[in-house]
């Protein structure tokens, strides 16, 4: 099932579905919204009072409310350079690309993924990391993803996808106390609630390049 030249079968939950409705704008409606938080300083010019922080008033979201995707596979064969890869194809995005514009334009890059229904699916490995949202079918850079492009920083990449990956964090602390074999096994017994064998240890790959050394990519 990992392997790049075998085209995969998926199962669609209600997640994932959710996810392609919103992708491609069917049956949806798309709507911003703007997080408030207070300027204390600016009060305290007002009022002449020094501003104390409110407990509970910032605007950034807690890791329970955050979004949680599930992964694709990795974008380049091997994953050789996963943090450059990942760069690249954000860099893709800057501009507003259309949704084919973009697959056009990945699929040069990645010229071995030749289907273009492979080469959507694995680009939204962009949606899920917070690097790019898509709207009315065009590809739009986060700031997330602008700061990943001027600042390429493995450990930023790493927070990213422990944060917005499921099983992602708990994969990460199994790893601390067990040798790559020994999670591989426990991983593929089907113990962590939420993944399939097959997605933990696809999750388990991604972590494992996200973390290696420069030197060996």
């Amino acid at each position: 099932a990992l392997d790049d030249a075998l085209t995969p079968i998926h199962l669609i939950d209600g997640r994932l579905l959710t996810d392609l409705l919103t992708e491609h704008g069917i049956g949806v409606q798309a709507s911003r919204l703007s997080l408030l938080s207070l300027d204390l300083e600016a009060l305290a010019t007002i009022t002449g009072k020094a501003g104390s922080p409110i407990q509970g008033s910032s605007s950034q979201p807690s890791q329970n409310t955050q979004p949680r995707y599930y992964i694709e596979k990795m974008p380049s064969d091997r994953g050789k350079d996963l943090l450059g890869c990942i760069v690249s194809m954000t860099d893709l995005a800057d501009g507003q690309p259309s949704w084919d514009d973009y697959i056009a334009k990945f699929q040069e890059r990645f010229p071995a993924i030749t289907r273009s229904d492979e080469a959507r699916r694995r680009s939204r490995v962009l949606v899920s990391l917070g690097l790019v949202d898509v709207e009315n079918d065009h590809m739009n850079l986060t700031l997330t993803g602008r700061k990943l492009l001027e600042h390429p920083d493995p450990s930023f990449l790493l927070e990213l996808f422990l944060s917005r990956i499921v099983g992602a964090r708990e994969i990460e602390e199994l790893s601390r106390s067990l040798t790559r074999a020994d999670l591989r096994k426990k991983l593929q017994d089907g113990s962590l609630e939420g993944l399939t064998p097959t997605q933990a240890t696809l999750v388990e790959k991604w972590l494992s390049h996200i973390k290696r050394p420069a030197a060996s990519r």
